[in-house]
């Protein structure tokens, strides 16, 4: 076992929302460093019809914030996820987390929920739903290992 799931397994086995919030950070760390650099580069990004498009890394990052949300619909769609926690009440959960205020949870909560709201269902510009799909599987695939090591064979 590496000190990767050891510290997983140390801090996050017996509180669901903290493992819930290791999940998203580790997808996010996989999503910068492997599935970005295929759409970016530098000062560009290449859309989906083979447009290159130089801008500004503020202006690129407003494509790129775009063209996630339009994806959102499709995600939701394609997983059939529960979107109930945008319209009942939320239990605030025990944790050891301290990177959010966990009193603004809720905040947090209903701006998700606006911002899926008001997503539109056009097509991404950047992001082929099927490439996301693909990054999503094999994150997923490494993500499990680091909370599921194997039993080590002496």
């Amino acid at each position: 076992m590496d000190w990767q799931q050891g510290f997983v397994i140390a801090n996050f086995k017996d509180n669901s929302f903290d493992l819930g919030y290791y999940i998203h950070l580790y997808t996010d760390r996989l999503w910068f460093a492997h599935f970005l650099p295929l759409i970016t580069n530098g000062n560009y990004i290449k859309l989906l019809d083979g447009t290159v498009i130089f801008s500004a890394p503020q202006e690129m990052q407003g494509l790129i914030y775009q063209d996630y949300t339009n994806l959102n619909v499709q995600l939701l769609d394609e997983y059939k996820l529960d979107l109930s926690l945008f319209y009942e009440d939320f239990i605030i959960p025990d944790t050891k987390m301290d990177e959010i205020s966990i009193e603004k949870l809720n905040v947090l909560i209903d701006k998700m929920g606006v911002i899926i709201e008001n997503s539109t269902a056009e097509k991404p510009y950047a992001f082929d739903l099927y490439k996301v799909l693909e990054f999503i599987d094999e994150a997923s695939q490494k993500i499990l290992e680091s909370i599921n090591p194997k039993e080590e064979i002496i």
